[in-house]
């Protein structure tokens, strides 16, 4: 009789909600404190979803990791592959927080601090790694996927584990990706050696020029009106055209034009007669993931896109700025099977983009 009276009482409960799929547009709990989002944008290739606060912090930007999401059903965020880490990461002994406030919204919420900065590391394309530990030492080694023996406890659940070999302390460092709430959505990564030091990193750009993520040195830069874009000679060759500029890789297999056009006033407006010419042309692109940045003070609309030219694909990265003074348009694209390797170098062009 008991138990026929728990099957009853069992049957008679209400099932439990099921968290609907997260989608753009959607309002969720979402960020430390559960506070009301809508979620504007996911990025696939960062696992990250873009969220505006419309309780709580009304009107502040955040980028979230899937477990950040807390009244919508979000998928884990996919492993990123070894050419990701590609480029300079400035490191951090970070922690902490402290109380900062929005001086557009006038919200106040505690935001994360690096607090001991540390030199930065560069992971290249090559396999070659160069770290910086102070002004007089830096290391130069190798850096790899990390092997299933060498992996710590939990790293199996990391996703892509790389491993720098003979790094500080002449020890083997475990790299890997880290999933965290940031305002300005930069990948970041998290370094650890076997007795547990960790450092955390954000990317620098995409950059792969001088370590440190300074200015392009003298004579490594060229303008052309309120353009100006700096690159590493040692590894492009760079020839003028009537609109711009044109980028060739050392190897030939990265390309990048620049082109620059006075009557132009909006990104997004430059940014559509590019693609609509290349739609005309044959050439109709996927876009695989678009954002807005600032750079220099400018709005950059940047875009990954797949293109099929002459029945081959490529990979393209694109960022379009503009000003009272006009607008710049720069593509790069290589084929698919070299995107990984020349993704930084790509990266650096953009970076060193500055429209006045």
């Amino acid at each position: 009789m008991t138990q026929r009276i728990l099957l009853a009482l069992l049957c008679l409960a209400p099932l439990a909600a099921q968290d609907p799929p997260c989608e753009i547009g959607m309002v969720v709990k979402a960020g430390a404190l559960n506070y009301n989002a809508r979620i504007v944008e996911f990025n696939a290739a960062k696992g990250l979803y873009k969220v505006e606060y419309v309780t709580g912090y009304k009107g502040d930007i955040e980028w979230l990791p899937p477990s950040g999401l807390k009244t919508c059903k979000a998928g884990a965020a996919a492993p990123v592959a070894a050419g990701w880490f590609q480029g300079v990461w400035q490191l951090n002994k970070g922690g902490g927080g402290a109380w900062n406030r929005n001086p557009s919204t006038g919200s106040w919420r505690v935001t994360g601090l690096d607090v001991a900065g540390a030199p930065p590391i560069r992971l290249a394309g090559d396999g070659s790694y160069e770290w910086i530990i102070n002004n007089t030492e830096t290391i130069r080694g190798r850096w790899r996927a990390a092997q299933q023996n060498e992996l710590k406890y939990g790293y199996d659940r990391k996703g892509t584990v790389m491993l720098i070999e003979r790094g500080e302390f002449g020890q083997n460092w475990l790299v890997t990706r880290e999933l965290v709430g940031t305002a300005d959505g930069r990948d970041r990564i998290v370094l650890e050696s076997p007795d547990g030091l960790t450092y955390r990193g954000n990317r620098v750009g995409n950059g792969v020029a001088a370590v440190g993520g300074g200015a392009p040195a003298a004579g490594t830069s060229v303008s052309k009106g309120n353009v100006t874009i700096g690159y590493d000679p040692g590894r492009w060759t760079v020839t003028p055209n009537a609109d711009g500029f044109r980028f060739v890789s050392k190897d030939e297999k990265a390309f990048a034009i620049l082109m620059v056009d006075s009557s132009q006033r909006s990104a997004a407006g430059f940014a559509k007669i590019l693609m609509e010419n290349m739609s005309r042309s044959g050439r109709a692109p996927r876009v695989v993931s678009q954002q807005e940045r600032t750079r220099n003070g400018v709005t950059s609309l940047e875009m990954r896109m797949e293109v099929v030219v002459a029945d081959a694909p490529y990979s393209y990265l694109a960022a379009f700025q503009a000003t009272g003074q006009g607008g710049a348009a720069l593509v790069t694209f290589t084929r698919p099977a070299d995107f990984a390797s020349h993704e930084a170098d790509l990266g650096a062009l953009i970076n060193s983009l500055r429209v006045q």
